[in-house]
């Protein structure tokens, strides 16, 4: 008894001994149909264009534990302006870009880690940035149940053009994203210190600064590359500075904005979005700061979808072609409402203007979709309440010709003076319009 146990011991031993052996060749083949899958997706994305961009796997060597591939992404010379590639001094042909991994697999999964370097049209730029083979690093792991990838650079800066007329800097930016299949959750960070773009010569300029952009979704219909996520997301932007050479500036300050979205009643999707700054200018006027909050109520899933599948650019400008007014009309179908529930902007003495909106669209407009109307056919299937209000110590301060336009508004009804505000109050019911409760029009 004690011999036939003794080789039961090593004969368990042999096994788990070729199943540890086993698994990590399991997984490397696994790991090389997996990257497979995952370049073919990016080739079928980039051709789908039809401008001959696309991506292919060059070189795959799988060894027992470990395996190195090359991959080539060309974006074809039309992703690139006449006017850009006379600045970049590009080459004919289009831009490539090498990526090379190094795919370690075992007991835990499979791990990547490599660079990803411009080469072909784009190499000449990219060297002249102080970018080399290592500047930018994509690693990350996939195993089961769990994705995760992250992509990392260093600083970049230096002259875009071989003239020196315009200098670009980059501080080094981390993204990160992780995925778990079991509970179809993602999550992703992005930090970027700052970027600048500057044109000496003309004294233009571009600079961001503090940029932080979070997402925490959970999947709720159609698949990971094709569907619709809910969750929380957030922007943080410390700085935008836009100084062309010739047109009024623009520089905001502090901007933050929140997104909230999730399933609610029926399955139907509901929204909250918030957005705020501390200081905005534009030219010469006086900064404002303010901000403004929207909530969005009974969106189909389906419906947003099928919007999300249409191809921009398909069809003439302001037109629907069937396939967005059968999206429009599964959005219609469940009466989705759209309201606009705070807004402010005033100026550093705190006199400003504030304004709330309402907008309900009834389910027949869905029909009336699907028949191809427009206009204020459509209209007269929704429902809009609308408010604004300015200060009267901001009206004080207006311009003669822009007081003598509120003069005019008030003297017609449509601004009325109400606790020390100039308002303005908009309804439209099915097609009837009506200012400060006073019909004005019938219209569908």
């Amino acid at each position: 008894m004690t011999k036939q146990w003794r080789w039961g011991i090593v004969g368990a031993l042999i096994l788990l001994a070729g199943i540890a052996a086993a698994v990590p060749v399991f997984n490397g083949w696994q790991a090389e149909q997996t990257w497979h899958n995952q370049i073919d997706e990016l080739n079928a994305r980039l051709a789908a264009a039809g401008d001959g961009s696309g991506a292919r796997i060059i070189e795959y060597e799988r060894g027992a534990f470990a395996a190195r591939t090359r991959a080539l992404v060309e974006l074809s010379a039309a992703n690139f302006s006449p006017a850009m590639r006379a600045t970049l001094a590009l080459p004919p042909g289009p831009a490539e870009l090498m990526l090379t991994q190094t795919l370690r697999h075992g007991w835990r999964g499979v791990s990547f880690d490599g660079y990803l370097q411009p080469v072909g049209a784009l190499a000449e730029t990219f060297a002249r940035l102080g970018g080399h083979e290592r500047s930018v690093r994509i690693a990350g792991r996939f195993g089961m149940g769990r994705q995760s990838l992250t992509v990392e650079s260093e600083l970049l800066a230096g002259a875009l053009d071989p003239a020196g007329t315009l200098r670009l800097r980059s501080e080094p930016l981390r993204f990160e994203a992780d995925y778990h299949d079991r509970s179809d959750r993602l999550t992703t960070r992005l930090v970027w210190p700052e970027l600048s773009l500057q044109a000496p010569e003309t004294d233009g300029a571009l600079r961001l600064e503090g940029v932080l952009i979070t997402t925490d979704a959970r999947l709720l219909a159609g698949t990971p590359t094709q569907g619709l996520w809910v969750g929380e997301s957030q922007l943080d932007l410390g700085l935008f500075s836009l100084e062309p050479a010739s047109e009024p500036g623009l520089t905001l300050r502090q901007f933050a904005s929140r997104a909230s979205t999730r399933e609610g009643e029926a399955g139907l999707v509901e929204a909250d979005f918030d957005f705020d700054w501390a200081s905005l200018a534009i030219g010469r006027l006086p900064p404002l700061r303010g901000g403004f909050a929207l909530a969005i109520e009974r969106l189909a899933p389906a419906g947003l979808l099928a919007l999300s599948q249409h191809t921009p650019g398909a069809d003439p400008p302001a037109t629907f072609d069937a396939r967005q007014r059968r999206a429009l009309a599964l959005l219609a179908e469940a009466g989705p409402r759209f309201a606009l529930t705070r807004l402010r902007l005033e100026n550093p003495a705190g006199a400003g203007m504030s304004g709330t909106a309402d907008l309900r669209i009834l389910p027949l407009m869905a029909d009336r979709l699907r028949m191809g109307e427009s206009g204020m056919a459509l209209w007269s299937a929704a429902r809009l309440d609308a408010a604004m209000g300015i200060d009267d110590a901001l009206a004080r301060a207006f311009p003669a010709e822009q007081a003598s336009w509120l003069r005019q508004l008030q003297a017609f009804g449509v601004l009325q003076r109400q606790d020390d505000q100039w308002r303005l109050e908009v309804s439209m019911d099915e097609g009837r319009l009506s200012v400060h409760g006073q019909p004005w029009w019938r219209g569908g």
